[in-house]
């Protein structure tokens, strides 16, 4: 095996990627902030905080999935300190796991994570309120009501629930490949900096396996959704207490950015 071989061998066994480039930038990039915070600009203090609390959320994703370690304490440990205070990282945990586990993807009753609901609970809601679920599927409505834009855009109601999105400038500094959402869903345990070769490796086949849906950046969901719902907010599929419920089925092959 030659020097450069086993260099990158070290580099993946170690997970070096989440621990250097990601753990160890994230904590030091927020010290520097928090220290010399009163000397920058507000134009240049927000963003740098937003990207930062952005690439610390994916390091807790990285973490709830089993990353860097096999070690669950010493994982968490990396996590501990609660940069972007609001949201406990064992909250995310369980919620987070507990939709990538439900028999129902998407599912209004089931999955924490879905922005659908039912069509017996939409029946029951004002026009106002209806408004503002319906505004809220689109991106001006994500930024201004919430939770995130991310989840609106990965997840929607049908055979494979998981869609891909190929990351330009500057929007994949957010990302951290976590784009590839179908990818991710099809194989959770595989590492974030794993998964452009795997989507790369099978393109074809989860595009297939999706109906060919793939979002061509976050600038073409900005120009098609900005201010025009992405879905409809009532479930496609659930009905009476029961749902046609469709998994993202694993894909052994792999993925691209």
């Amino acid at each position: 095996m030659t020097d450069t071989a086993q260099a990158v061998a070290l580099w993946r066994r170690w997970e070096l990627p989440t621990w250097g480039v990601v753990a160890a930038l994230i904590y030091m990039a927020w010290l520097a902030v928090t220290d010399w915070h009163a000397a920058l600009p507000i134009w240049f203090l927000l963003p740098a905080v937003s990207v930062l609390l952005c690439w610390h959320g994916h390091l807790q994703h990285e973490v709830l999935h089993g990353h860097p370690t096999r070690i669950v304490w010493l994982n968490e440990l990396l996590v501990f300190p609660a940069l972007g205070l609001w949201f406990p990282y064992g909250l995310y945990r369980d919620s987070h796991l507990a939709q990538q586990t439900e028999t129902c993807q998407t599912c209004p009753i089931d999955d924490p994570e879905s922005f659908y609901v039912t069509a017996r609970r939409w029946a029951r809601m004002s026009a106002l309120h209806k408004a503002i679920l319906g505004f809220n599927n689109s991106v001006l409505g994500r930024f201004l009501i919430g939770p995130v834009l991310a989840s609106m855009v990965r997840h929607r109601a049908q055979r494979n629930g998981f869609v891909s999105t190929r990351p330009r400038r500057p929007w994949a500094c957010f990302t951290s490949t976590n784009n590839l959402h179908a990818v991710h869903h099809a194989m959770p345990s595989v590492a974030w900096y794993e998964l452009p070769a795997i989507y790369r490796a099978g393109r074809e086949r989860y595009l297939e396996d999706k109906g060919g849906f793939l979002w061509n950046g976050y600038r073409d969901v900005f120009r098609r959704h900005f201010l025009r719902p992405k879905d409809e907010p009532v479930h496609p599929y659930f009905e009476d207490g029961a749902a046609v419920c469709f998994f993202a089925r694993p894909v052994m092959g792999l993925a691209e950015t």
